[in-house]
């Protein structure tokens, strides 16, 4: 499998997922704490919203690529296009995050917006994984999710340090951001839906 620039792109993509999903979900309620100043406590609502976009738009995504493939859009094209939203907008939102003096609302909303987009992934590079190892799928989402979880316990430990070094969220805002473009770029050029293993 490890031979194939398929699984390796499958992989990349895996990576930068993981590294700013456990970003999030590691590091939000500090960001909503210490940046923004929120109790949690009294706004839990506010801290839930997030997720709550992500679960919805990860069964949305689900849909919605089923309804352009029913259409005749080429599977390539689906997969392509929604991991593409899945990391361009999300990188928008935390250029925006990245930025000083962004209200409260507005911080919510950016972070509402980028793990609500990011979900759109499951159509993208998670269904990939079928498609390019239909009789090896198990195998591939293992091998694929090794990576990706390698990366979010680098990520999580990494914004550790750079927080305390910046005593800023920006920094680690503006790395995802970069790294969400370039897993976008290597999904566009190396992604294929030609069944390999």
């Amino acid at each position: 499998m490890l031979a194939s620039s398929a699984t390796w792109a499958i992989i990349a993509v895996n990576v930068v997922n993981h590294f700013g999903y456990f970003i999030y979900l590691n590091w939000m309620p500090a960001y909503f704490n210490k940046a923004l100043g929120f109790d949690l406590r009294a706004s839990s609502f506010t801290a839930f919203l997030p997720w709550l976009v992500m679960a919805v738009g990860s069964s949305a995504a689900g849909l919605l690529a089923d309804a352009l493939v029913s259409q005749g859009v080429a599977v390539s094209a689906v997969r392509k296009g929604m991991q593409t939203v899945a990391f361009l907008v999300p990188a928008a939102a935390l250029l925006v995050l990245s930025q000083p003096g962004i209200s409260p609302a507005m911080a919510v909303g950016c972070m509402t917006m980028a793990l609500g987009t990011t979900s759109l992934g499951q159509a993208g590079f998670v269904a990939n994984m079928s498609d390019v190892a239909p009789r090896a799928a198990g195998k591939m989402f293992g091998l694929c999710n090794t990576f990706g979880c390698l990366s979010g316990i680098v990520g999580v430990t990494a914004v550790g340090f750079i927080v305390e070094a910046t005593h800023s969220f920006a920094p680690v805002f503006s790395l995802t951001a970069v790294l969400y473009v370039l897993g976008t770029i290597i999904w566009n050029i190396y992604c294929t839906t030609e069944p390999v293993f």
